[in-house]
């Protein structure tokens, strides 16, 4: 072999192995290109809803997702409610676990009077069970039971206590106000938020849990449209300037009628655990033992402590008419008798929890 052909043969080696570093090259992403691609995909990833803009979470780290509720009866079917886009944004918070819990208290002195209310009872449970399925349910029993009760309230997955305070001359509306002072008190470190609410004619229809944090402290003011309150009752209605008379005199009952102050119902409170105990406690320590027996004292009382700030350290929220809570919306609530979904005509949007409901042009009660 000559030198030429030597020199042949290098050229073509190095000329090649060129060749096949350029193919190579063109091929292998550089490292500016894979650390854009990276940047791509977090960007990706970081907008799209469920991550909650959050770079860091996994999956498993996740807000849980809204659940619809699954209820119907020949009125209603809430799987159809109106719980999106706009009208999902008042679920902002955790979802409800065993950790929260809707309490409530019960008594009867006779079986046909538990009876006559169990329709109403079977329905408002049936409703929760669906709206707030993992949440912990409780009845407080201010009577001894009967075996009916017992297994209905086992049939919706509802715990029952029996209680006894041994309050006199009282009756079971006030009574209930102490036990759950006490009962919460005992069991304060079980639960973040608590529901409490009167027994047979609360709805709970979503997640309510999810409206509302362990900060919170909400009260329901009685009124019958959505964010009017032109609607809303007041303390010169004859009966609650009755009890607040009755309660507190004549002169804080016709304070109250004359400044037109708006009346809460006691019927339902809810926020974090410690606050609602609170609540309680101010509460039951503005009872009078002689009033103990005065049908209507439990509300006077719930609004003589609202009106004279005794809850403002609470982080008070006054709910008068919201897509979280009304007392009774008569005046705006639609009725769709084809899905059987129940609407706010200004939003659209479906209640989460709702005292009690007419609708239809008043043809139909839900209450």
């Amino acid at each position: 072999m000559n030198k030429r052909t030597v020199l042949l043969i290098l050229f073509v080696l190095i000329f090649f192995t060129l060749i096949l570093s350029l193919v190579s090259s063109t091929h292998r992403p550089s490292l500016e290109l894979f650390s854009d691609l990276l940047k791509l995909q977090t960007f990706s990833h970081s907008t799209t809803p469920n991550d909650q803009d959050n770079l860091s979470e996994k999956p498993s780290d996740r807000e849980d997702e809204f659940v619809y509720p699954t209820y119907t009866d020949h009125l209603l079917n809430t799987s159809n409610f109106h719980y999106s886009g706009a009208c999902r944004q008042i679920f902002r918070y955790k979802q409800s676990t065993s950790r929260d819990l809707w309490l409530t208290a019960f008594s009867f002195d006779t079986t046909q009077k538990w009876l006559s209310i169990k329709s109403q009872a079977e329905r408002a449970f049936s409703i929760a069970k669906s709206g707030i399925p993992n949440a912990s349910k409780h009845v407080l029993l201010l009577t001894p039971p009967n075996d009916d009760f017992m297994n209905t309230m086992k049939l919706f997955n509802v715990s029952v206590d029996v209680v006894d305070y041994g309050l006199e001359k009282t009756n079971g509306a006030v009574m209930r106000f102490f036990a759950a002072r006490n009962w919460i008190t005992e069991h304060r470190k079980e639960y973040d938020r608590i529901i409490f609410s009167d027994f047979k004619d609360v709805f709970i229809f979503a997640d309510a849990f999810k409206t509302f944090s362990n900060d919170d402290f909400v009260v329901l003011m009685e009124c019958w449209a959505f964010n009017n309150t032109d609607s809303c009752w007041k303390l010169d209605d004859k009966t609650n300037r009755r009890w607040i008379t009755d309660t507190f005199g004549e002169a804080v009952g016709d304070a109250y009628a004359n400044n037109k102050t708006l009346l809460s119902n006691a019927g339902i409170v809810f926020g974090g655990t410690e606050k609602v105990l609170k609540y309680f406690e101010i509460v039951t320590h503005n009872m009078k033992r002689e009033k103990y027996g005065l049908w209507g004292h439990d509300q006077a009382v719930h609004n003589y402590v609202l009106n004279t700030l005794q809850l403002d350290s609470l982080n008070l929220t006054k709910d008068y008419c919201t897509q979280r809570v009304c007392f009774g919306e008569a005046w705006s609530t639609i009725w769709d008798p084809q899905t059987g979904a129940i609407f706010t005509k200004e939003t659209g949007c479906s209640p989460v929890i709702r005292h009690k409901i007419w609708f239809d042009n008043y043809k139909h009660y839900y209450g």
